[in-house]
């Protein structure tokens, strides 16, 4: 702290740009403050600069304001004017004696019976002491203060390679884990997430986000449980213990396992979810849906949907047997519709037999196949399908080989919409 009339530091970090109103004198972690920067000759740095000021208090400040100095000179000059002890004296005397001050000159002297005003300090000139003056009890003070770059702790942390106690591991194994990313990056700079944020790190396969306090780490990990399907396993190692006040410091590692499958994926069903579903499904190749804190699949052959969610779906996890940027284009030439629907509309879907030819095929062939879009479809129509082939990879499974004869040759999922 400074005192009227001297001169101290100003701290500022050159990182975060924020400056220091507190010292950490003890050295402890995170005894120090901070606050955000102010810009040259603002109220915001007045501010600062009078937080630093010693015994502000005890004082009667009647007036504030800059000197004017230029920002590359690094220095920052306050003018203070408080009210001198005389006047303080005289006045509180005619309060307790319940009159007025007198203007009688006092028995003692002040400075020598001179004081140095504002514009006298300027010049330099002394003039005799006059208590009735209006500015006579008015002294000016001039605080200097010199700019000095100084790390804070937050950003001290931030540059160690090993800092983050707490750690959240991000990963989804499939072809789209690209959107996913991109997707979350744009939810996540939507919302204040990120603010206890300390170091993001790109991994194969996902990313790695450290956190200074555990709950900034819950509170990401509570946002992904409720948007998407994620499996979350927590790790904790012991850092260090004090046996005398039983304290114990862990870093945690939360691993957020997103489920690799994304609408429009053509999935093969683990043969235990597809025996529990038997009386449902004639097939075990399914197309996703909806992918969410569950993800829905429907039987193109017959339009039955199926929900699959919690801890049964990581247990008997699909797998993918073909995704968006493996499919074909295909013209719709014909179109019949064929009525099957179950109990409740929401368990079933229409299904059509569409007739579609290759769209740039050198072979034009012909294929008809069932579809649960052949009702937003017409003829002329440029839809997207995978073509399947029992016996060859993904489909050379003993569950695929043994409902070959349901399993269609083409799977239409999406209809092209070409944009001008």
């Amino acid at each position: 702290p400074v005192s009227f009339g001297g001169r101290s530091d100003l701290f500022r970090c050159r990182m975060c740009k924020r400056m220091e109103v507190q010292p950490n004198r003890g050295g402890r972690p995170g005894g120090g403050k901070w606050t955000d920067a102010a810009p040259h000759g603002s109220r915001g740095l007045m501010d600062i600069c009078l937080a630093l000021v010693h015994n502000l208090k005890k004082v009667n400040i009647k007036d504030v304001g800059f000197v004017y100095t230029e920002e590359h000179s690094r220095r920052v000059r306050v003018r203070v004017r408080i009210r001198g002890a005389l006047r303080q004296r005289l006045e509180t005397e005619a309060e307790a004696e319940g009159r007025e001050a007198s203007p009688k000159r006092p028995s003692f002297t002040f400075i020598d019976h001179f004081i140095r005003t504002r514009d006298a300090r300027e010049s330099g000139v002394l003039r005799p002491y006059d208590p009735r003056a209006p500015d006579a009890s008015l002294v000016t003070r001039l605080l200097e203060f010199k700019v000095q770059n100084k790390q804070c702790e937050a950003c001290q942390m931030a540059a160690c390679n090993d800092f983050g106690d707490f750690t959240v591991q991000i990963r989804q194994r499939g072809s789209a884990s690209r959107e996913f990313f991109s997707r979350l990056q744009e939810d996540l700079a939507a919302t204040d997430l990120c603010e206890e944020l300390s170091i993001v790190n790109k991994v194969r396969n996902g990313i790695d986000m450290l956190w200074r306090t555990r709950q900034g780490a819950e509170k990401l990990i509570q946002y992904l449980v409720r948007i998407y399907a994620v499996r979350v396993q927590t790790t904790r190692k012991l850092v260090t213990h004090d046996e005398h006040t039983s304290y114990h410091r862990y870093k945690m590692a939360f691993s957020c396992e997103v489920a690799p499958i994304v609408a429009s994926d053509l999935v093969l069903l683990h043969e235990k979810t597809f025996n529990r579903y038997r009386g449902l499904l004639r097939q075990p190749l399914l197309l996703c849906t909806r992918a969410g804190t569950s993800l829905q699949f429907i039987d193109p052959s017959s339009g039955k949907k199926v929900d699959l969610g919690g801890r049964a779906l990581w247990q008997e996890l699909p797998s993918v047997v073909a995704s968006a940027d493996s499919a074909n284009k295909y013209i719709v030439l014909q179109i019949e519709q064929m009525r099957r629907r179950g109990q409740h509309a929401s368990e079933s879907s229409t299904v059509s037999e569409v007739t579609v030819m290759e769209y740039d095929g050198n072979v034009q062939r012909e294929i008809t196949v069932p579809s649960h879009i052949g009702d937003d479809l017409e003829a002329g129509d440029v839809v997207e399908g995978y073509p399947l082939t029992v016996g060859s990879p993904p489909l050379d499974t003993q569950l695929a080989t043994r409902h070959e004869d349901h399993i269609p040759e083409l799977v239409i999922f999406r209809k092209v919409i070409e944009r001008s």
